[in-house]
């Protein structure tokens, strides 16, 4: 009888510091994401100018270069105009001030958006920034030659979410770079990358930028599906740089901007339970993306 009671007291100590492990766990859990997501974005806020400060610059560009920013005509009373030319003006002025936004305004403020001098101090294994518009991925791009950056964030403190990185010392070293991260269950770092399986999606979101000290480029996605990782990397091995963009049309949906020439590539992966269910995967998303320098 006290044998028995003292079984279901043991029983009851067991499954209360289970319970506390799965606790505790959930709650450290919790506040690593939290911290995590509060360092990304200090660290966005930190090396990024905000929109103030862009306002500012753009003022003072506005007082150095009168002549870069399209103005208003001004029209004597005295003379005759007729609606005619009005409108040409009007239309002529509309254009150059869109042309102004879209193209230089753009150009030259991403050139400015990255304070790399901030990152060296930081950490000097950031070789780069990814962003990608409509997600979350907005990340510092780190060189790994050991996978320290599995498990250990941009500033080399241990976490469970890792880093965005590269195994190439050189960020665009030939004409293929593989780009890795995460898939987190809380959305985080490459998580995303799942969306682009769906055509519309990619189509939709195809536009990425990544940035380096040098150097900016833009990017469109074209391709995207989910493969094993020894499958994908038998598939690849003997193809020269034209015969795996076919293969990488043919293996999920490609958008449009497959169509044009393709000269350098940028293949962004991370694990994918689209086919299996099991922890860990040998399952990645694959997603390709031609890039341009601006």
């Amino acid at each position: 009888m006290h044998i028995k009671k003292f079984l279901k007291f043991l029983l009851l100590i067991c499954t209360m510091c289970l319970i506390f492990i799965s606790v505790n766990f959930f709650i450290q859990k919790t506040i690593q994401d939290i911290e995590n997501n509060k360092s990304s974005m200090n660290l966005i806020k930190m090396v990024t100018k905000n929109k103030d400060e862009n306002e500012d610059d753009n003022i003072i560009i506005a007082q150095n270069n009168k002549d870069s920013e399209p103005k208003e005509e001004v029209i004597k009373s005295e003379e005759l105009v007729s609606q005619e030319h009005l409108d040409v003006v009007e239309k002529e002025l509309k254009h150059k001030k869109t042309n102004f936004t879209e193209a230089e305004g753009n150009v030259n403020g991403a050139k400015d958006k990255i304070d790399w001098n901030k990152l060296a101090i930081i950490n000097k294994d950031i070789v780069g920034w990814i962003e990608i518009p409509n997600t979350n991925i907005n990340y510092p791009i780190l060189k790994d030659n050991n996978l320290f950056y599995l498990n250990h964030s941009f500033d080399g403190k241990l976490n469970r979410n890792g880093s965005i990185f590269i195994r190439n010392y050189n960020l665009f070293e030939g004409d293929e770079i593989t780009i890795y991260g995460h898939n987190m269950k809380n959305g985080t770092m490459f998580a995303k990358l799942a969306n682009y399986i769906n055509e519309d999606y990619l189509c939709n979101n195809a536009r990425f930028y990544i940035y380096t000290k040098e150097t900016i480029y833009e990017g469109e996605f074209f391709s995207a599906y989910s493969k094993g990782i020894n499958e994908e990397k038998e598939a690849i091995k003997c193809l020269d740089f034209n015969e795996k963009i076919k293969y990488y049309k043919n293996q999920g949906p490609s958008s449009e901007n497959s169509k044009e020439d393709i000269n350098k590539i940028v293949k962004l992966t991370t694990c994918s339970y689209l086919n299996v269910k099991k922890y860990p995967t040998d399952q990645r998303y694959y997603v390709i993306g031609k890039i341009r320098e601006i």
